[in-house]
């Protein structure tokens, strides 16, 4: 048994080192990625070749239908992203930029949802497709979710979170992060300036469920000539209400379908 889990783990490392920057390797490239030796890699490879957990087309490998057949049975978040759905509708209408979902996992930001206007300017950083992680201390969504889970038992905490940059914005030193963090709780949103990538700017709010905890947070991002600095402070005010509507839904008993009809009490009034 411990044979085969070990190989259960060198063939879920090699899954594992794909992602949106790295969606197709050769086989060297797997292997410096998975740390493991060629003929390893090459066995592997095939093995998962046959179950339909990779593809190859002229010597480049990337994922495989079956991932995505399993991937479809797996409901992020289902409950959030329900709740979310009508208000970041509403939203992205308003303001016409992209309107993002995300959760914390592991440290990481889990993007669960986007939605998106049609635009004839566009840039494609600033689309993250759902299921993608991003490292929580360079964007707003993280910062807005660790902001508050820094005090008593609330939220996530800032942990193990490594300061890595990113870009030559993103926040490294970790007294200026919590100086930044603070500034969240003062204004209740977090903005995110070049600091995950050179040209989008985002704005971001947590979102509460039961217990005032922390489960997820919303976020406007736009290409950087369009949210300068004015513009994010503004935005800022609107991502914050819509998040607030959304932790109404948990608070208060809001039902919403993904249509974008709601049912609320009667009392849900403010926000």
């Amino acid at each position: 048994m411990e044979g085969r889990a070990g190989t259960l783990a060198r063939g879920l490392s090699l899954l594992s080192a794909f992602d949106e920057e790295c969606s197709e390797m050769n086989l060297a490239e797997l292997a410096r990625a998975a740390d493991l030796p060629k003929p390893t890699v090459l066995r592997l490879l095939r093995t998962l070749e046959e179950f339909g957990f990779v593809s190859r087309n002229s010597g480049l490998y990337r994922v495989g239908y079956r991932c995505l057949m399993l991937g479809t049975l797996y409901e992020l978040d289902s409950d959030v992203r329900r709740r979310a759905l009508p208000t970041m509708r509403s939203l992205m209408e308003r303001v016409g930029e992209v309107v993002q979902l995300g959760v914390m996992r592991d440290s990481q930001v889990l993007y669960l949802e986007r939605v998106q206007p049609r635009r004839s300017v566009a840039v494609a950083s600033v689309l993250t497709r759902p299921g993608v992680l991003r490292e929580a201390h360079c964007t707003a969504l993280g910062k807005a979710m660790l902001a508050y889970g820094l005090e008593g038992e609330k939220g996530h905490g800032l942990g193990t979170v490594e300061l890595v940059p990113r870009t030559e914005a993103t926040i490294t030193s970790r007294e200026d992060f919590l100086a930044a963090l603070e500034v969240v709780r003062g204004c209740g949103y977090a903005t995110d300036t070049g600091e995950c990538d050179p040209e989008v700017n985002c704005v971001a709010a947590p979102v509460f469920g039961e217990g005032d905890q922390v489960v997820a947070a919303l976020s406007i991002s736009a290409p950087s000539f369009r949210m300068p600095a004015g513009v994010q402070a503004e935005l800022g005010e609107l991502v914050k209400g819509a998040a607030r509507e959304i932790s109404h839904g948990f608070h208060q008993g809001e039902s919403r379908d993904e249509d974008g009809g709601r049912e609320m009490v009667e009392n849900n009034k403010d926000g």
